[in-house]
């Protein structure tokens, strides 16, 4: 394997640190979304699971506070590289906590709450676009959250339900590692271009710029020197006319000085 060149190395760090500014914007959004979304699942609760409404609703208000907390964190200045990115997954942990917490107070695995779990999951394709890894990462968390909320209650084991939410939630984790892979991959090759033509449009300018100057310079040196050949010029003239101006004197005063010895 070939070693990265100085120009690939600079590309992936230029891409790390968009990527992680991209990261972070879009968690900032999904802050919010989580705030509006949970509480408005009030109206679910009050259809599907009337009995359990009012304590879900401040679960709801508590993951919407949470987030809330979450979104401050982010724009809060100082923090380091290393923490934005752990507090960056706290947008998708508190409603996945939240919602675990309804699927086990809800009949575990028959509870219908699972598909809340489905929408997280997209999430973290569509509105954070995250990074492979970063899928990889948030998805098997979400999914070990969802099996501890089906196991810690006790409740017999459905096994048709848990195909069917299992499925589904594989099914949904799948198409999304796996759309971000390839969105990763087109992503970068997208940012190698544009890093590429950006770079390269720098280099012309500033090889523009390098010019203008030499053009400048020359320029200064070409009148310099026209200066100095008109200089040179004037002072043939002078001494031509002083060599023209001794010879003539030359002419009349040897006559004069023949005569007076004569």
């Amino acid at each position: 394997m070939k070693p990265p060149t100085r120009t690939g190395l600079e590309i992936h760090q230029a891409y790390r640190r968009y990527t992680q500014a991209n990261s972070l914007r879009n968690s900032k959004v999904a802050c919010a979304l989580v705030m509006v979304l949970m509480p408005a699942g009030y109206l679910m609760d009050r259809v599907v699971f009337p009995e359990n409404a009012q304590n879900f609703l401040w679960l709801r208000l508590l993951s919407s506070v949470l987030a809330g907390l979450v979104l401050l964190a982010l724009n809060w200045p100082g923090w380091r590289e290393e923490t934005l990115r752990v507090i960056s997954t706290g947008w998708y942990l508190v409603p996945s906590v939240i919602i675990c917490v309804m699927v086990s107070e809800t009949k575990g695995l028959s509870s219908t709450y699972y598909a809340g779990l489905n929408l997280v999951i997209l999430a973290v394709s569509s509105v954070i676009q995250a990074t492979l890894w970063e899928s990889v990462v948030a998805v098997g968390i979400i999914l070990t959250l969802y099996v501890m909320a089906c196991v810690i209650p006790g409740l017999p084991f459905d096994a048709k339900m848990a195909f069917n939410n299992g499925f589904f939630l594989l099914c949904t984790s799948s198409i999304v590692i796996t759309g971000n892979y390839f969105y990763s991959a087109l992503r970068f090759r997208e940012f190698a271009l544009r890093f590429e033509l950006d770079k390269n449009k720098r280099e012309l300018e500033a090889t523009n710029q390098k010019l203008s100057t030499q053009n400048v310079a020359l320029a200064k040196a070409n009148q310099e020197t026209r200066a100095a050949e008109m200089q040179l010029v004037q002072s043939e003239k002078l001494a031509s006319l002083g060599r023209f101006s001794a010879g003539l004197m030359h002419d009349v005063l040897n006559p004069l000085n023949y005569a007076k010895t004569g």
